[in-house]
This record gives structure tokens, sequence and C-alpha cells, in this order.
């Protein structure tokens, strides 16, 4: 069985913080496909969840048509990255993104109850040596 693994992002409203978001997501691709190597095809895919949080600069909410596509691009960001990093005849990455700026999706406490259970857990507190 994989372990899970998780990347914690905020929503971005400027370019700086979209270049941060994507520093985050290519560690955390990189850290989910390192232990999987090329391996037996039963092996089971890795596994990243992407959490993204409101953003901390506006106190507006997010309009969804901005959270779907940011949502949208975030897909497209995991598939360029993980057909860059995986190994040949590896399986693919299975990914989830959970956007925090939706009505019915749990807060960020479920991080920490199921931390032991994670593999890694990449935010910018972590890329910048913060945690």
């Amino acid at each position: 069985e994989r372990i899970r693994n998780t990347a914690i992002l905020s929503h971005p409203l400027t370019a700086s913080e979209r270049i941060r978001n994507t520093g985050i997501l290519a560690r955390s691709v990189r850290e989910c496909l390192s232990p999987c190597g090329p391996g037996p095809a039963a092996l089971p895919a890795p596994k990243l969840s992407v959490v993204v949080r409101p953003p901390v600069s506006s106190p507006d909410p997010t309009p969804a048509d901005a959270v779907a596509r940011y949502t949208s691009e975030l897909y497209a960001a995991l598939w360029d990255l993980s057909a860059g990093l995986s190994p040949t005849g590896s399986p693919p990455l299975d990914a989830t993104v959970y956007p925090q700026l939706s009505p019915n999706v749990a807060n960020e406490r479920w991080v920490a109850v199921t931390a032991p259970a994670l593999g890694t857990v990449v935010s910018s507190d972590a890329v910048l040596g913060w945690s």
C-alpha cells in the first residue's frame, strides 16, 4: 500500500504566489514519486493530496469560478509534473485536489489528525525551512 503525501497551497492572488505554489507542487510530486522507482505493474499508484487554502492576503471570499479555474490548473500542472518525473513503466500518480474554498470541504485540522499516516506534508513552511 502506498502512503499518501500532502501538498498545502494557498489560492494565489499574485504571480509570486503562483510561482511559490508551483515549487511546492513540484517538490511534492518529486517526494511522492521518488520512493517508487521502476517496479512491478501490480504496485499501487503513488498518492498525493493537494489542499488549497483560501488566500491569506484577501478578506473577500474567492469567487467559485476562480476556485474551479485554479483547481483545473492544478490538475494540469500535476499531469505535466508527474509525466516528466515518473520512471518509465511506473503507475500514474493518483492525485486529488481539495479546495478549502468550497462550502463542503473539511478544514485543515484533518492534516494533524492523519499526520501519522502521511508520508510527507509539503507546505510553504516546509519549503522555507520553518517546520
